[in-house]
């Protein structure tokens, strides 16, 4: 490093590092090296079990460490508002986002596992024609029910614990812009009364 470079006080520890992954060996050199991994939304809880999962097994034992000391982030999609227009809405966006994300190339074996991968081809193809507006169309019931969680405002907590599982040590929660604060905090508190320590 050039001199002027200042790493700061070197009694201090240095930041954590943590590395989006979705594929296998991306996951797998994070859970070896990185001190942990932040889940794509564009993720299912089946493509956890039985690729992501393994693969931070197999990083964690190349590295020679244990799952304690690596630690799993999850941002599901999240859907929730009473039935009505806000509901109809909040899916309509979901469905925009994952159709977006799945025209993704890097992002198909996620679809492949649930037998899905066509609909990456045919999403690719509505991009490069520059049909964004009849993305969204090709996103059925479930593969918004395998990407997203949906669930009324006071069943979020438990919904997104089923959704993920004991798979991720932290959740990021995005909700709908102008919900009431006391909500959010009544969110994050029944989360945390149905968390669970992951298994290694």
């Amino acid at each position: 490093m050039p001199p002027r470079f200042d790493p700061g006080p070197l009694d201090v520890p240095p930041p954590a590092v943590f590395v989006a992954a979705v594929g296998p060996r991306m996951t797998e050199a994070t859970a070896e090296v990185a001190d942990g991994l932040i889940l794509h939304s564009f993720t299912t809880a089946r493509y956890m079990r039985e690729v992501t999962q393994p693969a931070i097994d197999r990083g964690l034992a190349v590295g020679g460490r244990d799952r304690n000391g690596f630690e799993v982030r999850a941002s599901p999609f999240v859907v929730t508002a009473p039935d009505g227009p806000d509901r109809e809405r909040a899916i309509t966006a979901v469905r925009e986002q994952i159709a977006f994300y799945a025209s993704t190339p890097s992002y198909r074996p996620v679809l492949d596992l649930h037998g899905w991968g066509e609909l990456q081809t045919d999403l690719r193809e509505l991009t490069r024609q520059g049909r964004w507006s009849e993305m969204s169309a090709l996103i059925d019931d479930d593969v918004v029910d395998a990407f997203a969680v949906v669930a009324e405002p006071d069943g979020l907590a438990e919904a997104i614990h089923r959704h993920i599982g004991g798979y991720a040590d932290r959740v990021g929660l995005t909700l709908p812009p102008g919900s009431d604060p006391d909500w959010h905090a009544d969110v994050v508190r029944a989360l945390k009364k149905t968390a669970v320590v992951p298994s290694p």
